[in-house]
């Protein structure tokens, strides 16, 4: 049959092409460094806001750093005295957000924002 080359070409490319696309995707999304789709961040920080003796969320970026592996740094003010446990307490609810490794940066709430001293 005269035709097999030519369906069977087909037929490979059909498999392929719209798994290449998702790949090149993937793989702008890493390197545009854009949050991850299954990550809300809205409502993450929301929920970082809502920890105790948080009194400000601000910077927050995720972001995929390689395949697989999520990423997070957010700055939060409180007035805690033990910023340890804030961190701890922030870190815990990254966790239960999908992000396993984060940079948490507590402020305290004497308008010591970051980078205010630039």
């Amino acid at each position: 049959w005269p035709y097999t080359d030519a369906v069977v070409a087909l037929a490979l490319a059909a498999f392929i092409v719209p798994r290449a696309i998702r790949l090149a995707g993937e793989a702008l999304r890493i390197v545009v460094q854009s949050a991850p789709p299954s990550i809300d961040v809205a409502a993450l920080t929301r929920d970082l806001g809502a920890l105790p003796s948080v009194t400000d969320v601000h910077d927050v970026h995720v972001w995929t750093l390689t395949s697989g592996m999520d990423v997070a740094s957010v700055h939060l003010v409180s007035e805690a005295s033990r910023t340890a446990d804030v961190v701890r307490a922030a870190q815990r609810l990254l966790r239960e957000h999908g992000l396993s490794h984060a940079t948490v940066q507590v402020e305290d709430g004497a308008g010591g924002q970051c980078g205010s001293e630039w």
